[in-house]
């Protein structure tokens, strides 16, 4: 089971056109902490975590999806300049998936 894509059917079968929203994965490794004291920074698991976003993806887009709002609230703070590769990376990557998606701040 996939709550996003088991809530999205729910929806659909009672005749309720929705839109998807995820937490965008940049605000859900910014909001993250480090394992241990010198462990890897969370961003360093960007490259597994859109791996997980991109099947979710498709499997919304399976369920009849046209659209996603991803939210990324930290867009409306000062980045760093990983953070900021980090966006470029998430959303090149994404944006070549099955669904449309809406970026909101």
């Amino acid at each position: 089971a996939c709550k996003p894509v088991d809530e999205f059917l729910e929806a659909k079968a009672l005749g309720i056109a929705t839109r998807p929203v995820l937490l965008g994965p940049v605000t859900f490794l910014r909001q993250a902490k480090a394992s241990a004291a010198g462990g890897p920074a969370p961003l360093e698991a960007l490259p597994r975590l859109l791996d997980a976003y991109a099947g979710l993806l498709a499997r919304l887009a399976d369920a009849g999806a046209d659209w996603v709002q991803m939210d990324e609230p930290v867009l409306v703070l000062d980045l760093s300049a990983a953070e900021r590769e980090a966006f470029r990376t998430a959303y090149a990557r994404l944006a070549s998936g099955p669904c449309r998606l809406l970026v909101a701040s």
